[in-house]
């Protein structure tokens, strides 16, 4: 890719002291030159050179006028075009940005000559150079790791280098070595293996565009050979080894040249560390640093360098007669593990696996014997992978020592958990457990209860605090004073202290240290554990309640706690638990909720309770009391809740739910938050998250979708809402209608009057008339709100050109059954007319093709029916899916049609796919109306009668089994019952190795492998088809499953999904830890009225469970106790329940007990009810508790099942009928519509939306709008979430010692057939009677076609439906047009005419044809055409055709008409018939007027020009244009306004963003309140409220300075920051300028010189900024990104007294005219690509507002002021920059913009004259700005243009007077000083590419050609085109002309080609807007053009014989017209269709 352009601008005669150069003419009679860019030494990737003459040089409108100058480069041959953009300026653009190292001189040319006939003399050659070659790239990184002793470098420049200066002027530099080492350049084998390994240089060496040392390098243009470019790629080396662990520098030295001579001036360092030594270091974790490891804790041996796996073994860790085994990960470059854990055995067993192989750390894993000495041994030498022996091997074997365990007191709840009242029995505490080891003895414990009778808000504020403070948090000093703690611990005194002091950490502080209700108890020691060394579960006895339990521990304090504390240091454990014998079940849902409350012991429902649904602050919400199914239902409570305490994000969405017992004895409480393991994404269904319910159901109905540009879209527009009980009216709608185009945005609104139908329903209608110039193209429908900015898409329709089929016809397989297994396909094709009968004896090609077919089944979404990788075990690469591949099988067979217009074919299937394949049948045809057009059919092909799908998880982990359901379906998509289905498993493995090259680098190499793993599970399919099993799968990694079953033909078919399997623990989170359970319908689709089964796939063998029906919220619950020996149940499918439902299943059980006999005696004397129930159900489940889990715990399940319901009890039955079968044309039609709702009953009052519409349109594309009822029963979303606190149940415990650590008449009548529109009728409101009945006459039209009749009823709220019938227009002769509907000027083609005989009978007849060309030719006249006499067979078709040349434009409009007339009439015979009709046929130019030069000016005293004709161009056509503006810019907050609107973000500097770009005081008073919480403990601003000290960011500080400073400079007083907090940020800014306060950034380069820049242009617009603050930086602005150049701009105009200023700012100036583009009105940045240092906020956009800002008050940059505003002013979307920064920055620049050159208001009138023709226009009243009245709102606030217009002088003018009949006179007669863009447009027939900013490449390849190398009718061409741009352009449009009568494919109409279009490359990207498939053009929209080439493919088909002149293909900037390049094309001549 070719890098960033760069160029520069000329300047005022201010400037002369800076771009002046010697070239200037002395003679005062001589042209003189002003200036001169680029100049001096600037930064490479320049791409123009400017020329600015003191006086105007040519006239204005020539910009080929001879060039002023020639310019001539070392180093590279230039290559560009030059053109005159005004009358004094000349640029020249290179084709592509030159490169480092060049030397360009410009001398005067001296056969040129100015407007006074005298040339550019007695000046000397201007000189420039692009810098000498400097590094862009360098391999290795100098962030990456450390490099090599004997380290090989690769370098990239930015040009060429002369190799042989390097010597002496590149070496290394190490710390340790007082001199510079020389360096060595690689041999070409050497640097190719580099070349090889980096990848640099390569066509797809993406890493360029991202450069992460020194520069803005780019990519290389495609097929660039690095290795054949030495001087570019550079490879060396030091010529000495490097000391390890020594800082070393490479340095590019100043005095290295190009080959020109062009030297660098400044050197450049890279700096990097030589790796260390080979060293193994051992760490263990410890208590303090000064003890023995933690024996509970693995142990790790660590390699600062790779060590190959395969020396594992020799690593041993031994203690007595004991080994632990050393395991290990396979690391990537920078030591992550990456691959399976292994140990020692496993390299033993198979060491090949392991070659090559690298790790970077040894492992392992304990626990050990505590106390006990250990040995670390190495069994052998160790070496790297350099094959450096290890340096401390001396130091092995080590002697490692375990401590004793450390201390430990851990509550297994977390910060909460509910604890089970009666788990111990009824009679017994409930207790706590706690492991404990190695604390206090007896240790002290402080409880807080809370009772049943507790405030919930009590409740919730000791919830708030204990999570608050969980351990591993950090509070500040000051929260904790103000929350109440009393004892805060203070610090020993230190200066090197990492943390800072006003921060503590959480478990050194006791929340319950003198709270009330506080009590104390201690914990004994157990008397065989009495000094507690040994690890012991405590069960903490508790009463029942909500309760914080803390223990205060010194010697956990000692152990754990920081030791900067002062002593004693106390550990506080704490933890916040429910003493419950409830739990608490909660659905929140959009529409309501509800509670269910069970016990936890029995699982039973508990009526009775009292719950009550607070806030999470406290407060009440709402109360109810549950029923005998322990169901409390809310119909009040309705979506997730907003919610702040303090501030927090606390359980911000969510309620706090509690329930007390009958007798308040018990308290439970639930957070509807708490969904862990039944999380709504775990399901798989459409869910709404927000639970804000589906939006209405809106939706609207078009009379057709596919319209002309000028024709009228209707519409009519309906608003229903969903509701639970399934569809509900409204009673008002959104008040504005919005159609948008689809690309360039524009937008159409009207208001809409919303009416109620008889029946409640609410619509609306309304019309809309496309311009036009209506762009084509696709266009939205929205209902807007304005109220609440709520937007409804309602549809969709198209603007196209095109013409209306006369054929319809059909492709289908013979008997119409699935295609299975077939190796032959026999397909009936038809062909007739839409107005009926065949196409008789037509001849027509078909061609075919098999191509993929991605099976999906509906109702089956979630399976996957992909077959499995293709295989092969002998090879290296892993196996890939099968790629999309396509073949042929038919190839335009010609056919000919019978009488009837059928035939039949068979298509050859043998060499198909054994994978399911699409057949794609393409039958194309000359249509009558002109076109080659073809109709598909596309088919599948299924490789068996029985296909399988498979349903896994995504992840699973190898301890947990993976469920596995596969289901079998025919190809129709039904169950395949008793199918033998067989599940094999196979795992894929890839093993990369890395081996190391000399000099420091690696080559890769990958090795996979696959492994079958068997037969996993298998089975026969039940009455759905559904098979379900469990497999364990034990390895780890990607596994692929493989289902496959056979047909009853012995045909198989195998379908494969992956999981990846994960080692245990190894997923961050615990995806896997899932309370869900399967709940699954007998089947898929229900219809209202049905019973519906569910089967419920739980773990239990009894459980309660509560059944909800659900949807928007809960429709019905029901309480079932579900058996596990039959799991189902059965619910009546209601009405409510369509379009679909979801049924969920929340069961639980209670406690499981043990039960034999003799626990009668240890507690079930004290319960006997209760013991004799759990006896005699005692099902065997329950397991004693351990240590560390309970698995008779209360447990639950939950899952949920999707249903889809039909829409029969919603939908009208609609008949339309016709009172004939055949119509003549303009007679009325009588529709009769009848409509009955479900049941049969009339639907009286129901409202019908009537369209009548051509078929043939239909044919192109069908209108799907018109099926209201499916747009009203759409799918809707799972709007309910499900809660409980089962989940947070801790069970029992095993109490005492551990055992083990944790871990369609006749003729016409005559008149002429003329109207042919596609819509015949539109009637919105058709009222139906009291019988559901209703007439409607139709008038019919000219066409002779069928049109199609739609009725769309509506009645009551949810009843809908549609219903249809055809009218058929037809006449015994017809004729029917061929022509093509746009024609170029001196055209010359065949018009072609069908004439149609419909009669049983021959005809004989006369055609007559006449053109009436009005205007169009100059003398008036229109040739003569001959009649023609036809016989025509019955029921066929003859074709008539006349030669015609198309007549040249008699006056300069870009387009005319002419109307042809044709008649037929039958002679003699039996029929007498005739038809006539009348057809317009647009001429346009061949060649079209375009802009050639447009210059921008401020008109502050009156102006005049000479202007001129550009050579070669049209006489009579084109002109001078002047478009006028008050104000550039204007007042940009409406379209800031909207942007903002919909921006969802509010950090710190998007919230300040929005108020300075709004300019919003109330929005700044916001801000200005909260920005001093925003400050860290240094003063530097956070994003967000900092949570540490240092969050704060220097990029954020020093932007709000900066902006700051520019609200200043615009007397923006009232929104400044405050004195305070400005001092304090300048100062933090300071100190880190000065280097005393650092930040690590985050980012893909660290460039510290850069960040400063930032720093110090914020210091300095405060005045804050000394000199000395830059001595650390080197001055190099040819290295920078540009906005670094801007700060050091900014730096110059503010620092007066820094040394060298005046030519420091020269140059700077110099700098960043070579990076922007002049193209005459605007300016455009060169640098784009490597310009988005995100991380610093900074991109294109901020630089360009950046730029017009810093340049607006110098003089120097006067004259550019216009181009550098409309520059970034076109960089606007809507209104609006891309970023927050940018539209901050737009603003300011604009108004400082606005400030210094538009600040007297623009009044009166403009006037202009061209020779002796006047014209003039009054300035309009301009609007008050918008917004606050702030100090720098903008005076002029208009940016509409006054437009003047004039031709260009004729001949006989300019043979007259000539210098006065060319001069054009400007004038603005009364106030201000407007802007002026004259544009110069002309008719000019292109000889040569033109290339003005952007430049063109066309080719042409044939894909169908019937005669090699002619082209003919038939034929198709693809088009290739390449824009090349230096820099980026905005919006931009990409015209290419097809020959008149041509058809452009690939638009997806109804008679495209996908088979032509194959093999197009699919280069539309995000950066394409739109695309417009014109008659005569195709035409494509950009939102931008990028730097570098931007390709675009279409394909074409040749409809019209004849020869056609083709205007240029051109590229053009939207609003940059003299933005453009140009090639010309050659004429076509297109035979006829070969026969």
């Amino acid at each position: 890719m070719a890098p960033p352009l760069h160029r520069p601008l000329g300047l005022t005669a201010a400037a002369l002291a800076i771009v002046c150069t010697a070239l200037i003419c002395t003679a005062a009679q001589a042209a003189q030159i002003q200036s001169i860019t680029p100049s001096g030494s600037v930064s490479s990737d320049t791409a123009q050179v400017v020329v600015n003459l003191r006086q105007p040089a040519v006239v204005l409108g020539r910009p080929d006028a001879p060039a002023p100058v020639a310019i001539a480069c070392e180093g590279v041959q230039v290559e560009g075009q030059g053109r005159w953009v005004n009358e004094k300026r000349w640029v020249f653009d290179f084709n592509t940005p030159l490169p480092g190292g060049v030397r360009c001189t410009v001398t005067a040319d001296p056969s040129f000559r100015d407007l006074e006939d005298t040339s550019i003399t007695g000046a000397k050659p201007h000189r420039f150079d692009t810098g000498g070659p400097i590094v862009e790239r360098i391999r290795p990184y100098t962030w990456s790791s450390a490099i090599d002793e004997e380290q090989h470098f690769l370098l990239s420049t930015n040009g060429a280098v002369d190799l042989k200066t390097l010597s002496g002027k590149v070496w290394c530099q190490s710390a340790d070595v007082g001199e510079r080492i020389p360096v060595r350049l690689l041999d070409d084998q050497e640097r190719a293996k580099l070349l090889q390994s980096t990848g640099m240089g390569r066509a797809d060496d993406y890493d360029a565009d991202y450069e992460a040392d020194d520069g803005e390098g780019d990519a290389p243009e495609p097929g660039t050979s690095a290795a054949a470019d030495p001087r570019r790629y550079i490879a060396l080396a030091c010529q000495r080894r490097l000391t390890p662990g020594t800082d070393v520098q490479l340095v590019w030295g100043k005095g290295i040249a190009s080959p020109a001579g062009v030297a660098t001036d400044e050197p450049q360092r890279f700096s990097y560390t030589v790796r260390k030594p080979f060293e193994a270091n051992f760490s263990c974790q410890r208590e303090q640093a000064d003890r023995k490891c933690i024996p509970v804790l693995p142990m790790r041996l660590q390699f600062n360098a790779p060590v190959e796996a395969t020396q594992l073994p020799k690593i041993k860790l031994r203690a007595g007669g004991q080994e632990w085994p050393a395991r290990a990960q396979a690391g990537d470059d920078y030591g992550y593990a990456d691959g399976d854990l292994f140990d020692a055995a496993a390299v033993l067993a198979d060491p090949a696996r392991f070659e090559g192989r690298q790790i970077h750390s040894v492992v392992f894993e304990g626990p050990f014997p505590e106390n006990t000495r250990m040995s670390l041994e190495l069994d052998g030498a160790l070496s790297d992978d350099a094959g450096r022996p290890l340096s401390n091997a001396a130091s092995f074997p080590l002697a490692v020592a375990t401590d004793r365990a450390p201390p430990l007191a851990k509550f297994p709840t977390g910060e909460f958990a509910v604890i089970e009242r009666f788990a111990e029995g009824y009679h017994e505490p409930a207790l706590l457990p706690v492991s404990l080891r190695a604390v206090e003895v007896p240790l002290p414990i402080q409880t807080l209860r809370l009772g049943a009778d507790a405030s919930d808000a009590d409740i919730i504020d000791w919830m708030y605090r204990t999570e608050k403070y969980q351990p591993g948090r950090y509070v500040s000093r000051k929260q904790a004073g103000e929350d109440g703690i009393r004892k805060l611990p203070t610090f020993v005194p230190s200066e090197t202290r990492d943390r800072h002091e006003s921060y503590l950490e959480t478990r050194a502080l006791s929340l319950l240290d003198g709270a009330s209700q506080v009590s104390q108890q201690t914990i004994p020691a157990r008397k065989d554990n009495p000094d507690r060394e040994a690890t012991e579960v405590v069960g903490i006895p508790l009463e029942p309640g909500f309760q914080v339990v803390e223990i205060a521990s010194p010697a956990l304090g000692e152990a754990l706690l920081a030791p900067d504390y002062e002593g004693p240091r106390t550990l506080y454990a704490r933890t916040a638990v429910l003493v419950t014998n409830l739990s608490v079940h909660f659905k929140l849902g959009a529409a309501n909720s509800l509670a269910w409350v069970t016990s936890l012991d029995s699982g039973k429902p508990v009526a009775g309770a009292t719950v009550r649904v607070n806030s999470c602050e406290g407060q009440q919400v709402a109360e109810a009391t549950t029923d005998a199914n322990g169901v409390a239902r809310f119909d009040d409570i309705s979506g997730r809740p907003q919610c702040r305490r303090n501030g927090d994000y606390w359980h911000d969405r969510a309620y706090m739910v509690s329930a007390r017992s009958p007798d308040g004895q018990d308290l439970g409480l639930v957070w509807t938050d708490w969904q862990r393991g039944i999380e709504p994404w775990r399901f798989q269904v459409p869910t709404d998250y927000a639970l804000q319910g589906d939006s209405e159901l809106a939706h609207t109905v078009f009379d057709r979708t596919l319209l002309r540009a000028g024709e009228t879209v209707s519409m009519k527009h309906y608003v229903r809402l969903p509701v639970l009980a399934g569809i509900d009216g409204k009673s008002f709608g959104p008040d504005e209608l919005l159609i948008r185009h689809n690309g360039s945005g524009q937008e159409f609104t009207q208001t809409l009057e919303w009416y109620k139908t008889s029946g409640g329903g609410l619509s609306a209608d309304s019309s809309l008339q496309l311009p036009r110039l209506a762009p084509l193209g696709s266009y939205s429908v929205i209902l807007r709100d304005n109220e609440t900015n709520d937007d409804l898409y309602t549809g969709s329709f198209r603007v196209e050109e095109f013409r209306l089929p006369v054929f319809e016809g059909s492709v289908v397989p013979v008997g119409g059954q699935a295609l299975v297994g077939v190796e032959q396909i026999d397909m009936n094709l038809q062909l007739g007319y839409v107005s009926g009968g065949g196409a008789a004896h037509w001849p027509v090609q078909v061609s075919a093709m098999l191509e993929p077919l991605a099976v999906r089944f509906a109702n089956y979404e979630n399976y996957r029916f992909d077959p499995p990788a293709r295989r092969d075990d002998t090879a290296d690469e892993a196996p890939i899916q099968e790629q999309a591949s396509r073949k042929l099988v038919m190839d335009k067979r010609p056919l000919k049609l019978d009488a009837q217009g059928n035939t039949r074919f068979s298509i050859d299937a043998k060499d198909r796919s054994d994978r399911p394949q699409n057949l794609r049948i393409e039958a194309t045809f000359e249509d009558p109306n002109g076109e080659m057009q073809t109709i598909t059919r596309v088919e599948p092909v299924w490789p068996a009668a029985v296909l399988v799908g498979l349903r896994t998880d995504y992840w699973i982990s190898v301890d947990k089994p993976l469920a596995v359901q596969a289901v079998a379906l025919t190809p129709d998509g039904k169950p395949a019952a008793g199918t033998q289905v067989s599940v094999r498993a196979r795992s894929h493995t890839t093993l990369t190795t890395r081996k190391r090259m000399v000099g420091g680098f690696y080559k890769y190499e990958h090795q996979y492998e696959s492994k079958d793993l068997g037969q996993v599970c298998g089975g026969k399919s039940d009455a759905a088809g559904r098979i379900e099993c469990k497999v364990q799968l034990e390895e780890p990694g990607q596994i692929e499953l493989i289902a496959s079953a056979s047909d009853g033909s012995g045909r198989d078919y195998a379908a494969a999904t992956s999981v990846w399997v994960t080692r245990k623990g190894e997923v961050w989170f615990d995806g896997e830890a899932s309370d869900r359970m399967d709940v699954l319908p007998e089947k898929p689709f229900y219809e209202p009225g049905e019973t519906a089964r569910f089967q419920v796939r739980m773990p239990y063998r009894k459980a309660q469970a509560l059944v909800a029906v659900e949807r928007e919220g809960i429709l019905e619950t029901h309480l079932m106790e579900l058996s596990g020996s039959d799991p189902s149940f059965t619910l009546k499918v209601g009405d409510q329940w369509s379009p679909n439902m979801y049924v969920s299943v929340l069961a639980v059980r209670g406690r499981l007990r043990e039960v034999p006999w003799y626990s009668f005696f240890t507690w079930g004397f004290r319960s006997p009810r209760v013991w004799w129930q759990a006896w005699r159900n005692d099902t065997g489940e329950a397991v004693p508790p351990t240590a560390l889990v309970d698995l008779s715990k209360p447990s639950y399940r939950f899952g949920v099942a999707a249903v889809k319901v039909g829409h029969a009890s919603h939908r009208i039955n609609v008949q339309v009928k016709a009172d004939k079968t055949r119509y003549a044309t303009r007679e009325k039609a009588v529709l009769d519509i009848q409509a009955t709702l479900p049941g049969g009953k009339p639907a009286a009052g129901a409202e019908v939306a009537l369209a009548v519409v051509d078929k043939a349109l239909l044919e192109l594309a069908p209108n799907q709008s018109w099926d209201l009822l499916s747009a009203m029963m759409r799918e809707r979303s799972w709007s309910v979430q499900t809660a409980t606190a089962q989940m947070e149940v801790v069970g029992r415990r095993h109490y005492g010692r551990k055992a083990a650590p944790a871990g369609g008449g006749g003729g016409a009548d005559g008149a002429t057939r003329e109207l042919f529109d596609t819509l015949l009728l539109w009637q919105p409101r058709v009222q139906l009677d009291a019988q559901g009945k209703a007439r409607v006459e139709v008038p019919l039209n000219d066409s002779i076609t069928t049109f199609h009749a739609e009725a769309v009823a509506d009645a009551g709220v949810q009843f809908f439906g549609s219903g249809s019938a055809e009218l058929k227009v037809a006449q015994d002769l017809q004729i029917i047009s061929g022509l093509p509907p746009v024609v170029r000027e001196g055209d010359v083609f065949d018009a072609r005419f069908t004439i149609r005989n419909s009669t049983d009978a021959p005809l004989k007849a006369i055609v007559e044809a006449a053109i009436q060309s009005g205007d169009v030719l100059p003398n008036g006249a229109a040739p003569a055409l001959a009649p023609q006499t036809v016989e025509i067979a019955a029921g066929s078709a003859q074709t008539v055709q006349w030669r015609v040349t198309v007549p040249y434009l008699g006056q300069p409009e870009p387009e005319a008409r002419q109307t042809w007339t044709l008649s037929a009439r039958t002679e003699g015979g039996k029929v007498v018939a005739e038809d006539r009709i009348e057809l317009p046929q647009t001429i346009v130019p061949a060649i079209p007027v375009t802009v050639r030069q447009a210059s921008l000016r401020q008109l502050t005293e009156p102006l005049e020009l000479q202007v001129g004709m550009p050579g070669d161009a049209l006489e009579g056509r084109g002109g001078i244009h002047i478009d006028a503006q008050a104000s550039l810019g204007g007042d940009l907050l409406p379209g800031l306004t909207r942007w903002w609107r919909y921006y969802p973000y509010a950090c710190l500097e998007q919230r300040y963003g929005k108020a300075i770009g709004l300019m919003d005081t109330s929005l700044w008073k916001g801000v200005a309140d909260d920005l001093p919480a925003y400050l860290d403990d240094d003063s530097l601003a956070s994003y967000f409220p900092p949570r540490r000290g240092d969050d704060g960011s220097v990029f954020l500080t020093a932007h709000l300075l900066a902006a700051d400073a520019a609200l200043a400079a615009l007397g923006e007083t009232e929104l400044r920051i405050d004195e305070g907090s400005r001092q304090r940020m300048i100062e933090a800014l300071t100190a880190f300028a000065e280097g005393r306060l650092q930040r690590e950034v985050f980012a893909p380069r660290n460039d510290l010189p850069i960040y400063k820049l930032m720093v110090i242009a914020a210091l300095a617009s405060h005045g804050a900024a000394e000199p000395r603050l830059l001595e650390s930086i080197q001055i190099t602005p040819q290295r920078w990104p540009t906005h670094a150049v801007l700060d050091w701009l900014q730096i110059l105009k503010k620092l007066p007294n820094l040394p060298q200023r005046a030519q420091r700012l020269e140059e700077v100036q110099q700098e960043l005219l070579s990076r922007i583009l002049q193209t005459g009105a605007q300016v455009l940045f060169t640098t784009e690509k490597t310009d988005d240092w995100w991380w610093m906020m900074q991109n294109g956009d901020t630089n360009a507002a950046r730029l017009l800002y810093l340049t607006a008050d110098m003089p120097e940059w006067k004259d550019e002021m216009g181009g550098l505003a409309s520059g970034l002013l076109a960089r606007q979307r809507q209104g609006a920059w891309s970023t927050t920064t940018a539209n901050l920055w737009g603003q300011l620049a604009v108004r400082q913009f606005a400030r210094i050159h538009e600040s007297v208001p623009v009044t009166g009138t403009l006037a202009a004259a061209l020779g002796a023709e006047r014209q003039s226009a009054d300035w309009p009243a301009q609007a008050a700005a918008t917004g606050s009245d702030t100090a720098s709102r903008p005076v002029n606030t208009s940016t509409d243009k006054l437009h003047l217009e004039f031709g260009w002088p004729d001949a006989i003018a300019r043979l007259g007077d000539a210098e006065n009949a060319s001069r054009l006179a400007i004038t603005q007669q009364g106030t201000g000083a407007p802007w002026v863009t004259i544009s110069s447009l002309a008719a000019v027939p292109l000889k040569a590419p033109v290339h003005s900013g952007l430049r063109l490449e066309k080719s042409i390849t044939p894909i169908q050609q019937a005669v090699p190398g002619q082209w003919s009718q038939g034929d198709i061409y693809r088009v290739r085109l390449v824009i090349h741009s230096n820099a980026q352009v905005g919006i931009t449009a990409l015209t290419d002309p097809i020959p008149s009568g041509s058809t452009i494919l690939g638009g997806g109409l109804g008679r495209d080609s996908a088979i032509a279009t194959e093999g197009e490359a699919q280069q539309r990207g995000y950066a394409i807007a739109w695309e417009e498939r014109k008659m005569d053009m195709m035409r494509v929209y950009y939102y931008a053009i990028w730097p570098g080439s931007t390709q675009y493919e279409y394909t074409v088909r040749l409809n019209q014989p004849g020869e056609f002149s083709l205007p240029a293909t051109r590229v053009e900037a939207m609003y940059m017209p003299h933005v453009f390049g140009e090639v010309p094309n050659d004429a076509m001549h297109i035979g006829p269709l070969p026969q």
